[in-house]
């Protein structure tokens, strides 16, 4: 057989093939393209809510890939970079504020995160120069509440540093930035709106200043971290009533505006960050019941 009849059984025999497997798919529905069941979707514009939760998610998703997190450097990069995409559906999706901030804090509590993000106290002085222009924007309802909360917390905390020798410092610091944002929302009220106390009562305190029951959700914690949760609680409120009064401005992209969002948003991510890191239990059903109250 020459070579050029060769060449033409083979067609031959590759075009009966194809037939017969063209007959064996002839009940089936005809082959349509990838580009007809999918067309492209260029017309389709996401929200911003939808792009930043859309990167959230993508994020978690390397952070669970064994691939990907057994790649040099990230199990830094991977938690860091879900923090911040969860921070991001904080500011752009108001109704799953609480959710956000709760999964961006957890974010930071991975593995070697802690390289990036030394403390929490950290996180909170990044944030302080910007808390006054935020203030100068926020409702006298809103800053009372974050003034009074802040303030209670750095109070509790500075009592709880002098009962727990091995954490002293780390609270002394929290308690500081407390007592600094605290007084940054009160500045900008008048003399007889500040609601700062100063001092509170340590009864409860002094009774069990080592782990107690959190009262929103009947779970027993560290006492500093339930501290720590209750101040984030009110100041996710004063996040969720600034974000719903501002709802307007903040989607015409009022620059202002967003930053202020962005800091309380910051704020309470570092709060809820420093709870996990006193010992406050990390699991689903203790985390969006806790900041759900």
């Amino acid at each position: 057989m020459t070579r050029r009849k060769s060449h033409i059984l083979t067609r031959t025999i590759a075009m009966l093939l194809l037939s017969a497997i063209a007959v064996s798919l002839g009940g089936c529905s005809p082959l349509i393209s990838i580009q007809e069941t999918d067309p492209p979707q260029e017309h389709v514009e996401l929200s911003l809510c939808d792009q930043a939760w859309t990167k959230a998610h993508r994020a978690e998703q390397f952070m669970a890939d064994p691939l990907f997190s057994r790649a040099a450097g990230s199990r830094t990069i991977e938690p860091l970079a879900a923090s911040h995409a969860w921070s991001e559906v904080a500011v752009n999706c108001p109704t799953r504020l609480e959710e956000a901030v709760t999964r961006s804090a957890l974010a930071l509590t991975q593995a070697n995160t802690r390289q990036a993000v030394t403390q929490p106290y950290e996180m909170t002085a990044d944030v302080l120069p910007s808390l006054a222009s935020t203030a100068s924007v926020m409702s006298v309802d809103e800053l009372v509440t974050a003034a009074k909360a802040e303030d209670e917390a750095g109070f509790a905390t500075t009592v709880l540093a002098g009962r727990n020798s091995s954490a002293s410092n780390f609270l002394l610091q929290t308690a500081d930035h407390h007592h600094t944002a605290a007084q940054t929302f009160a500045l900008t009220l008048s003399g007889s709106n500040d609601p700062r106390q100063g001092v509170y009562s340590v009864e409860e305190l002094l009774r069990a200043p080592q782990v107690t029951v959190d009262p929103s959700t009947q779970l027993q914690a560290p006492t500093p971290a339930i501290v720590e949760i209750n101040c984030a609680r009110s100041l996710l409120k004063v996040t969720n009533d600034f974000s719903i009064s501002h709802a307007a401005a903040h989607q015409s992209g009022e620059g202002r505006l967003k930053a202020g969002l962005t800091a309380l948003t910051q704020l309470a991510i570092a709060h809820v960050y420093t709870a996990f890191l006193l010992g406050y239990p990390t699991f689903d059903q203790a985390l969006f019941q806790s900041l759900n109250q």
